[in-house]
């Protein structure tokens, strides 16, 4: 890899545009990078980084590589051309910044942006990428480095190998990580951790299932009677063989358990079968003892019951004696019933014709009433025609009488609505006077509305002119304010800055008068006399100073910002004063309100000019229609009621016919109605009474031939002979009755006497109950025999099955187990926890170990020639110190005594030389490890000042000279000035007050 062209534009440290050309620095080989502390030489590197990565070393954010003393215009860029591999490549980024806005004028943030091209032989550019994950990729896979390792083996900084130098195991390790990738070691280590854990897992699990097998048949023995099985051996759970052996035992035992039970149930069944057929037996002659005697029960108290029969034979005979007589008794009944009847409707007759208040005769003998109650319905129908004669005056006055109502009815409304259209009238006159006014209103308005618009806008503008002059007053006062502030801040910032400056330069001087010896030359002016060197003072670093004149000059920048503010607003106040005048605010607003409220009251009076002028119309219009509805209503009016008082008095000549003719009734339709009714009840009374003269004649002769049956049929009267009767049914009844009981005296008197009941009741007896307990004994010794043959049989299947579970169990254990002890072997290994691992390394330290020594190998060759051969480095294995992890140490090989030495003990040149040749031979490694890329350029920061400058500094420098052999290319990045005189190209970054810049490659006479 080789650098050609650097350029930067704001940039960290440099405001400006600037350029670095690498190839004319290539031509000398080796160039010194110089300038103050803080003026920016890291920067370039920074540049060069951020190119190809997109990041900075360390820990500086994309965010921060704007200079902050560059126009808002120019972009933030860095363009570098490089070869690799053969191949031209030229990078442009720009991080993330803001930019001014293309409209507003304001900011707007500006997105990252890459680009990466190919620069042909022929000058032509062919793009490769613009997007920063291809760009990456392309950039990663050309050089074969991270960023971390370019910028340990590129941008060699010496004072972080010092550090590794004298660090420990556990501070080195994390660098090297970075710098070689041993993470595929790493992934192994944990690969075959995670196996030793899963196969630890496997075998605890097949451990497990043997022990549970175990378990549950010791579970399974405990259930058997005590003494029959045996328990599980103590180490059953340790030794497989010796559980597997106790199994079968146990197994073979269970099995004769359970053809014994079986037999033992074969004999329960059969002394169960036996009891329960005793039990029958008894529970039948029982049953048929019962029988006997519930038969005899049964005859004794039917034939309880023969009185009874012979009572039912008599009442039989006695009806069928009376049977002759029974239609006359009937018809006797008949007529009797008839007659009451009859009587009760003429009673019910009569008290209706009282009811309708009928004038009847007296009522003392029946069969001269009905000729009475005749004669005067044939009176009452007399009266009621008289009084329908009269029917049609009756209509006529009634509806007379409404015609004479609605007429007067017709009068009253007329007379109101003339009532209202007078008071309507009155109205109307008072609105077209209040018409007649608005009218001449809008007149008036619209002739004064221009001239009020004109003074309505006038007002308006100075009050808003007004609002702008006092809100820019307290605009001013705000900005005077903040002026005074950002004005008092700058100079505080300004004598800060000024004084860490101070305090800075105090403390070079101080660390320089510190190095001086008597007789030596001075690194600064080369004076070997020291008549008065500086004191010890606080020390402050450049950075301080740089950040404070940072901040100064922002502050700066943000007083004039606030003066320009001031200025322009007070302009605007000025502007703003004299349109608006002195008055007040309030004033002004107040007019302007005023003047608008009459513009508005003139508009909107004017607007009605035309809806007045039409209303006016109708509602003249209106009152002259009153006027005329008024008169024809009272000639109305008084025709109405001259007619209305006319036929009223005809009518009342009418009406006195029609009162005298109702006799009290509502009307003569109801006075007609009420006499045809009375004549009609009249007429029913008579009939009812007449009817019941008839029945109870006929009732009379039916009772004493009835009377007359029964002395024949040889009953004493009438009632004994009634008694006697029964209907067909109740014979038919009595004869079923007397017939059910001779049946079932038979029947009963049979089943007394049936054999078998008569052999049951000769013998003793039956003994149910102890037949009953034998038998539920019986069953209890079958259902106890049951449960052992069951108890027995489960037990030699449990354990059946759980001896070839076992047998399983054992034989997929093994290998499980084996492969545990073999996999946790390899992982503790691997890991370095193991005894077999001696070195007490994990496999990733062991490869970095490795890559240490490679390192420490190449860095000697570069030591050897610095220190003329005295001093090399070397790996060393610390594990003979006791320590748990090591294999990382490093020490120093003296030849001129034939020492070994820890690298803390060398002075600070020795230091310098060693981490130096640390840096460049970890360089050759990593560009071996990448692909065998050529590190053609390679920079070497700071530490040459711990140097002496009698051979020490002439070895380093010939060291690094000889890294130019083949065409490469080095840069020492220093501020020594024994350097300035010892390297003739230089590059030279000049700070100044708005920021720094890179002065030109140039050669300088040796």
């Amino acid at each position: 890899m080789r650098l050609h062209r650097l350029e930067l534009r704001a940039f960290l440290a440099f405001p400006a545009r600037e350029v670095v050309d690498f190839d004319a620095l290539n031509e000398a080989g080796l160039f010194l990078l110089t300038g103050r502390t803080g003026a920016g030489k890291t920067a370039i590197l920074d540049a060069i980084c951020f190119a190809l990565y997109g990041q900075v070393p360390g820990t500086r954010g994309i965010r921060r590589l704007r200079s902050d003393h560059a126009e808002l215009d120019e972009p933030t860029e860095v363009v570098l051309e490089l070869t690799v591999r053969g191949r031209r490549l030229r990078v442009t980024r720009r991080p993330e910044q803001e930019r001014r806005a293309l409209r507003g004028g304001g900011r707007t943030l500006a997105k990252a942006e890459v680009r990466l091209e190919a620069v042909e032989p022929d000058g032509s550019v062919t793009l490769l990428a613009n997007r920063h994950e291809e760009v990456g990729q392309e950039l990663q896979d050309a050089l074969g480095m991270t960023r971390d390792q370019f910028c340990q083996v590129v941008l060699l900084p010496q004072g972080g190998f010092q550090r590794f130098l004298h660090a420990p195991t556990k501070e080195r390790e994390p660098l090297l990580r970075e710098l070689f990738d041993v993470a595929r070691f790493g992934d192994l280590e944990r690969w075959l951790d995670g196996r030793r854990v899963d196969a630890v897992r496997a075998a605890e699990q097949a451990v497990r299932a043997i022990r549970d097998v175990v378990s549950a048949a010791a579970h399974v023995v405990a259930t058997a009677p005590e003494g029959t099985l045996a328990a599980p051996p103590l180490d059953a759970e340790r030794d497989p063989a010796a559980a597997e052996g106790w199994l079968s035992e146990q197994a073979v035992v269970a099995e004769a358990q359970a053809t014994t039970a079986t037999e033992a149930l074969a004999q329960a069944v059969a002394a169960r079968e036996a009891a329960e057929q005793a039990h029958a037996t008894a529970r039948d002659l029982h049953e048929r003892q019962a029988q006997a005697r519930a038969a005899a029960e049964a005859l004794a108290a039917w034939e309880a019951r023969a009185d009874a029969r012979d009572a039912a034979r008599a009442r039989r005979d006695a009806a069928r004696a009376a049977a002759p007589a029974q239609a006359l008794v009937a018809a006797w009944e008949d007529r009797t019933a008839r007659a009451s009847a009859a009587g009760q409707e003429a009673r019910d007759a009569l008290a209706a014709a009282r009811g309708a208040d009928v004038p009847l005769p007296a009522l003392d003998d029946l069969a001269t009433v009905a000729p009475a109650l005749g004669a005067l319905a044939d009176r009452l129908r007399t009266d009621a025609g008289g009084a329908s004669a009269l029917l049609p005056i009756e209509e006529q006055v009634e509806s007379e009488r409404l015609a004479v109502d609605a007429l007067r009815r017709r009068a009253d409304a007329l007379a109101r609505e003339r009532t209202a259209d007078e008071e309507r009238l009155r109205t109307a006159r008072a609105a077209v006077a209040d018409l007649e006014a608005r009218d001449r209103d809008a007149q008036t308005a619209g002739d004064r509305l221009d001239a009020l618009r004109e003074t309505a806008g006038t007002a308006e503008v100075r009050s808003r002119d007004a609002a702008r002059r006092d809100a820019l007053e307290e605009q001013v006062r705000t900005a005077e304010l903040a002026h005074t502030d950002a004005r008092e801040r700058a100079v505080a910032a300004r004598e800060a800055h000024q004084t860490l400056l101070r305090q800075h330069l105090d403390g070079m001087a101080a660390v320089l008068a510190a190095r001086l010896r008597d007789g030596e030359p001075c690194a600064v002016c080369g004076a070997t006399e020291h008549p008065v060197p500086a004191h010890d003072h606080a020390s402050v670093d450049a950075d301080a100073v740089e950040a404070a004149a940072r901040h100064a000059d922002e502050l700066t920048a943000v007083r004039d910002r606030r003066a320009e503010e001031l200025a322009t607003i007070r302009a605007d106040l000025a502007a703003a004063t004299g349109a608006a005048g002195a008055a007040p605010l309030p004033e002004l607003r107040a007019a302007a309100e005023t003047a608008a409220q009459a513009v508005a009251e003139a508009t909107a009076t004017a607007a009605q000019a035309g809806a007045v002028a039409e209303q006016l119309g109708e509602r003249r219009t209106a009152v002259a229609a009153l006027e005329e509805r008024i008169r024809a209503a009272a000639l109305e009016h008084a025709a109405l009621t001259a007619d209305a008082d006319a036929r009223g008095a005809a009518l009342e000549t009418d009406l006195a016919r029609v009162r005298a003719a109702r006799a009290g009734a509502p009307s003569l339709t109801a006075r007609v109605a009420s006499l045809t009714q009375a004549a009609t009840t009249a007429d029913e009374a008579a009939s009812a009474v007449a009817a019941a003269v008839r029945a109870t004649g006929e009732a009379q002769d039916a009772q004493d031939a009835a009377a007359d049956a029964a002395g024949a049929a040889g009953f004493d009267d009438l009632p004994a002979l009634r008694a006697a009767l029964l209907s067909t049914a109740e014979l038919a009844e009595l004869d079923a009755r007397i017939e059910t009981y001779d049946t079932g005296l038979v029947e009963r008197r049979a089943a007394a006497r049936r054999p078998e009941l008569v052999a049951a009741l000769a013998q003793p007896p039956a003994a149910v109950e102890a037949s009953a307990a034998a038998w539920r004994a019986a069953k209890a010794a079958e259902g106890d025999a049951l449960a052992l043959r069951e108890a027995a049989v489960s037990r030699r299947g449990q354990l059946r099955g759980l001896a070839q579970r076992l047998t399983a169990a054992i034989e997929h254990s093994r290998p499980l187990l084996e492969q545990r002890a073999l996999l946790t072997d390899l992982a503790e290994l691997a890991t370095g926890r193991g005894a077999a691992n001696r070195l007490n390394m994990s496999l990733s330290v062991y490869v970095l170990a490795a890559r240490l020594e490679e390192v420490a190998a190449a860095a000697t060759d570069r030591l050897l020639e610095m220190t003329d051969g005295r001093y090399a480095l070397e790996h060393a294995d610390d594990t003979a110190k006791g320590r748990s992890l090591g294999g990382l140490d490093l020490v120093v090989i003296d030849h001129w005594n034939g020492t070994t030495r820890s690298p803390s003990t060398l002075s600070g040149g020795e230091t310098f030389m060693a981490s130096l040749a640390l840096a460049l031979g970890l360089a050759d490694v990593i560009a071996a490890q990448t692909g065998g890329v050529r590190l053609e350029t390679l920079f070497v920061d700071e530490g040459f000042g711990s140097l002496d400058d009698e051979g020490t500094l002439d070895g380093v420098l010939e060291a690094l000279d000889a890294l130019r052999e083949g065409g490469r290319t080095v840069g020492v990045v220093s501020h020594v000035g024994e350097l300035r005189q010892r390297i003739p190209t230089q590059l030279r970054v000049e700070r100044g007050r708005n920021g720094s810049r890179v002065r030109a490659a140039t050669t300088l006479p040796a």
